[in-house]
Formats: C-alpha cells, sequence, structure tokens
C-alpha cells in the first residue's frame, strides 16, 4: 500500500509553478521548464497500468551569489534538475472512479548545484520503492559522488520537481523568491503551489502520526528511517475530500 496523487490536480500545479519559477530560468531552459506540464498532461492522457513521467533535459536556474550568511559574498553558484516519476493503476479500484488518480510506484528528482570553483554536488529527493530502504520520502547525496555508499538517507518533505525547485529556489535565491512570490501578479500561481503543497504535506504528516501512535516499542526517528507510506484513501478531483497527496 503506498500513498496516491491526483494528477489532474498536480498538472495545475506544475502550470502554476512554471509560470513562477520561469524568471528565475535562463531563456534556453525556458522550454525544458514548460515542457514539464505538456508532458505530463500528455502521459495522463494515453496511459493505462503504469507510465512514467521524466525530463527529457534537465531544466537549468540562474545562477545566484546570495545564499550564504548575511553580508558574505560568495562566487555564484546555480542548480539544475531533472526527475523521473513512475505511476501505476491503483489495484482493486474501478478505473472510472479512480480517474485522474495514480499510485505513486517509485520518484525521483535529482538536484546539481554547482560553482565554477568546486566540483558540483549532486543530490536526489526520492520516494522510496519496493526494493529501497530508508524513510518514504528521504534525500541523499548521489552515490556516484560517495563511492556507491548510499547513507545517509535524510528524511525530507518533497520528492516531486516542483518541490523540490521550491526548496532549492529557497536556497540560492533566499529574498529574490520570496519577493517574487509576493508580488501582487503572482498570487493566483503562489496560490495554487502552496494549496498542493499543504494538503501533500498534511496527507503526509498525518500518515506518519497514525502509524507512530500504533507502535509504541520504536523511538520515532528509528521509525521515520523505516515509514513507508500508508496513504490509500482515493483524493477527491481537487483534494479537498478525501486524503491523498
Amino acid at each position: 500500500m503506498s500513498a496516491r496523487i491526483d494528477l489532474e490536480a498536480y498538472a495545475g500545479e506544475v502550470k502554476a509553478f512554471s509560470a513562477l519559477a520561469e524568471k528565475f530560468v535562463p531563456h534556453s531552459s525556458v522550454p525544458a521548464l514548460r515542457r514539464l506540464e505538456q508532458d505530463l498532461r500528455a502521459g495522463i492522457s494515453r496511459a493505462n497500468s503504469s507510465w512514467t513521467w521524466s525530463t527529457i533535459q534537465e531544466v537549468v536556474f540562474k545562477p545566484s551569489g546570495k545564499y550564504d550568511a548575511p553580508g558574505k559574498k560568495p562566487k555564484p553558484a546555480h542548480f539544475s534538475l531533472g526527475f523521473e516519476c513512475v505511476f501505476t493503476r491503483p489495484a482493486g479500484v474501478n478505473q472510472k472512479k479512480c480517474g485522474p488518480v495514480w499510485e505513486i510506484s517509485h520518484g525521483s528528482t535529482h538536484v546539481k548545484v554547482e560553482r565554477e570553483d568546486k566540483p558540483s554536488l549532486e543530490l536526489h529527493f526520492d520516494y522510496k520503492n519496493i526494493g529501497q530502504l530508508g524513510p518514504q520520502l528521504h534525500v541523499q547525496v548521489a552515490e556516484s559522488q560517495t563511492g556507491g555508499l548510499p547513507i545517509p538517507r535524510l528524511v525530507a518533505m518533497a520528492f516531486l520537481p516542483t518541490d523540490c525547485a521550491d526548496i532549492m529556489l529557497c536556497e540560492l535565491h533566499p529574498t529574490d523568491w520570496e519577493r517574487h512570490q509576493r508580488a501582487g501578479g503572482n498570487q493566483w500561481n503562489v496560490t495554487a503551489v502552496r494549496n498542493g503543497q499543504e494538503k501533500r504535506t498534511m496527507a503526509y504528516l498525518n500518515d506518519i502520526h497514525t502509524q507512530w501512535k500504533s507502535d509504541v516499542k520504536q523511538t520515532r526517528f528509528s521509525a521515520l528511517q523505516s515509514y513507508t507510506a500508508k496513504v490509500a484513501m482515493l483524493p477527491a478531483h481537487d483534494s479537498s475530500t478525501k486524503r491523498g497527496w
């Protein structure tokens, strides 16, 4: 049993995030950013029992030198983002009833942070599949940089590409990204993204709390390291009445 997501609702969120983030993407990478929604909607429309949504070309974001402590002026750094998400029709439910709701089989968003005078840092924000260990949502340094060492897998709050890009924009463009979100003309897009993030996060936290209450013989951090999602209810199309990611 794993988490489920209304992909039709999420496609609207991807559109809103892309419009919001376009200012922070160089012109050469704008087509890759806009393609995220197009490929997601195309996959939803033609998919049968299982399908994969992934980047053909990584999205590159603009560099920034404002990511360190106040008063410091580090050399500019930038990040690029690619991902692969696998969705499967939930077992034992009517396809018409299921509609745009899919089960998440696996998801991995790859973030590469680069600065001209330093080696790049590659991170994976993962939604673990049945062949992986660790928390259901976790972040780790790419094994290609650790000699194949897959740990530590640290608890994360995100794995979807828009959420991971939001986190990284907060890291590299902390003041500009916040100021951009607060601008009056961006409020419709901000609201769409914020509402989706909030519903996913609350479903995630509530599910963790439910499992915590059922296990009184394990420390809570230990339980998080072996946590597997059990959010199984089908959400309504607008994700407002039933649980789901």
